[in-house]
Protein backbone atom coordinates (compact mmCIF):
# COMPACT_ATOMS: atom_id res chain seq x y z
CA UNK A 1 0.00 0.00 0.00
CA UNK A 2 1.00 3.88 -1.10
CA UNK A 3 1.43 6.30 1.85
CA UNK A 4 -1.38 8.09 -0.37
CA UNK A 5 -3.76 5.17 -0.11
CA UNK A 6 -3.61 5.54 4.13
CA UNK A 7 -6.94 6.64 4.86
CA UNK A 8 -7.62 4.81 8.18
CA UNK A 9 -5.92 4.11 10.59
CA UNK A 10 -6.50 -0.10 9.93
CA UNK A 11 -4.72 1.09 6.59
CA UNK A 12 -1.88 2.69 8.62
CA UNK A 13 -1.30 -0.23 10.88
CA UNK A 14 -1.12 -2.55 7.80
CA UNK A 15 1.35 -0.52 6.16
CA UNK A 16 3.50 -0.11 9.14
CA UNK A 17 3.28 -4.17 9.64
CA UNK A 18 4.51 -4.59 6.11
CA UNK A 19 7.21 -1.96 6.27
CA UNK A 20 8.14 -3.42 9.69
CA UNK A 21 8.47 -6.79 7.60
CA UNK A 22 10.78 -5.27 5.00
CA UNK A 23 12.97 -3.45 6.62
CA UNK A 24 13.62 -6.68 9.31
CA UNK A 25 14.33 -8.60 6.09
CA UNK A 26 16.46 -5.74 4.41
CA UNK A 27 18.25 -5.47 8.01
CA UNK A 28 19.55 -9.23 8.47
CA UNK A 29 20.45 -8.85 4.88
CA UNK A 30 22.75 -5.79 5.47
CA UNK A 31 24.24 -7.80 8.39
CA UNK A 32 25.32 -11.10 6.09
CA UNK A 33 26.30 -8.55 4.03
CA UNK A 34 28.99 -6.53 6.73
CA UNK A 35 29.74 -10.22 8.31
CA UNK A 36 31.10 -11.34 4.46
CA UNK A 37 32.99 -8.22 4.24
CA UNK A 38 35.02 -8.37 7.25
CA UNK A 39 35.65 -12.38 6.59
CA UNK A 40 36.85 -10.66 3.21
CA UNK A 41 39.59 -8.50 5.02
CA UNK A 42 40.39 -10.46 7.81
CA UNK A 43 43.51 -12.35 6.76
CA UNK A 44 45.35 -9.38 5.53
CA UNK A 45 44.24 -7.34 8.89
CA UNK A 46 45.11 -10.52 10.74
CA UNK A 47 48.56 -10.46 9.25
CA UNK A 48 49.01 -7.34 9.44
CA UNK A 49 48.23 -7.10 13.09
CA UNK A 50 51.20 -9.42 13.73
CA UNK A 51 53.37 -7.34 11.10
CA UNK A 52 53.07 -4.51 13.75
CA UNK A 53 51.97 -6.21 17.01
CA UNK A 54 48.82 -4.56 17.71
CA UNK A 55 46.49 -6.93 19.04
CA UNK A 56 43.93 -4.01 19.60
CA UNK A 57 43.71 -0.51 18.50
CA UNK A 58 43.59 0.87 14.77
CA UNK A 59 45.67 -1.14 11.52
CA UNK A 60 44.98 0.24 8.19
CA UNK A 61 46.14 -1.67 5.14
CA UNK A 62 44.87 -2.28 1.33
CA UNK A 63 43.05 -4.90 0.41
CA UNK A 64 41.63 -5.64 -3.35
CA UNK A 65 42.05 -1.43 -3.75
CA UNK A 66 40.14 -0.61 -0.83
CA UNK A 67 41.54 1.17 2.17
CA UNK A 68 40.64 -1.03 5.01
CA UNK A 69 41.14 0.01 8.85
CA UNK A 70 40.16 -2.06 11.24
CA UNK A 71 39.89 -1.15 15.08
CA UNK A 72 39.69 -3.87 17.84
CA UNK A 73 39.04 -2.04 21.29
CA UNK A 74 40.31 -2.60 24.25
CA UNK A 75 37.85 -3.28 26.66
CA UNK A 76 38.91 -3.02 30.84
CA UNK A 77 37.03 -4.00 33.46
CA UNK A 78 38.24 -4.20 37.15
CA UNK A 79 37.05 -6.79 39.97
CA UNK A 80 35.94 -4.37 42.41
CA UNK A 81 36.53 -6.92 45.28
CA UNK A 82 40.38 -7.61 44.12
CA UNK A 83 40.59 -3.12 43.55
CA UNK A 84 39.52 -2.65 47.28
CA UNK A 85 42.21 -5.70 48.53
CA UNK A 86 44.54 -3.53 46.48
CA UNK A 87 43.53 -0.11 47.96
CA UNK A 88 43.90 -1.72 51.61
CA UNK A 89 47.35 -3.12 50.86
CA UNK A 90 48.48 0.16 49.46
CA UNK A 91 46.95 2.22 52.39
CA UNK A 92 48.71 -0.42 55.14
CA UNK A 93 52.15 0.22 53.01
CA UNK A 94 51.78 3.31 53.98
CA UNK A 95 51.26 4.79 50.93
CA UNK A 96 47.91 6.58 49.74
CA UNK A 97 46.06 4.61 47.45
CA UNK A 98 43.88 7.33 46.27
CA UNK A 99 46.75 8.19 43.95
CA UNK A 100 46.19 4.74 41.96
CA UNK A 101 42.53 4.29 42.41
CA UNK A 102 39.59 6.54 41.63
CA UNK A 103 36.58 6.06 44.23
CA UNK A 104 33.11 6.88 43.07
CA UNK A 105 30.32 6.39 45.01
CA UNK A 106 26.72 5.95 43.59
CA UNK A 107 23.65 6.73 45.90
CA UNK A 108 20.16 6.39 45.02
CA UNK A 109 16.52 6.15 46.21
CA UNK A 110 14.25 3.40 44.96
CA UNK A 111 11.33 5.52 43.38
CA UNK A 112 8.48 3.19 45.30
CA UNK A 113 10.27 3.55 48.28
CA UNK A 114 10.40 7.59 47.97
CA UNK A 115 6.82 7.63 47.12
CA UNK A 116 6.04 6.27 50.82
CA UNK A 117 8.28 8.16 52.92
CA UNK A 118 6.72 10.20 55.42
CA UNK A 119 6.21 14.00 54.20
CA UNK A 120 9.55 14.88 56.72
CA UNK A 121 11.94 12.47 55.08
CA UNK A 122 10.88 13.27 51.61
CA UNK A 123 12.28 16.82 52.63
CA UNK A 124 15.65 15.47 52.90
CA UNK A 125 15.48 14.17 49.31
CA UNK A 126 13.36 16.40 46.98
CA UNK A 127 16.34 18.54 46.17
CA UNK A 128 18.54 15.66 44.88
CA UNK A 129 15.55 14.48 43.40
CA UNK A 130 14.54 15.41 39.36
CA UNK A 131 12.18 14.50 37.14
CA UNK A 132 11.73 14.51 33.17
CA UNK A 133 9.13 13.91 30.94
CA UNK A 134 9.76 10.99 28.41
CA UNK A 135 9.06 10.60 24.88
CA UNK A 136 5.58 8.94 24.48
CA UNK A 137 4.73 6.14 23.51
CA UNK A 138 2.00 4.02 21.55
CA UNK A 139 0.41 0.76 21.44
CA UNK A 140 -2.12 0.14 19.50
CA UNK A 141 -4.71 -3.27 19.55
CA UNK A 142 -7.50 -4.16 17.17
CA UNK A 143 -10.96 -3.36 19.08
CA UNK A 144 -12.65 -6.95 18.48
Amino acid sequence: MKTEDIRTLSDAMQTEAELNQMMAALSEKLATVKDIKAGLVEESMTALRSIQNKPTGTVTGEVDGFKVSQTIPLKVTWDQNKLAEAKGKINAAGDDADEYIKTKVTYSVDERKFKKFDQKVKNFFSEARTTEHGKATYKYEPVS
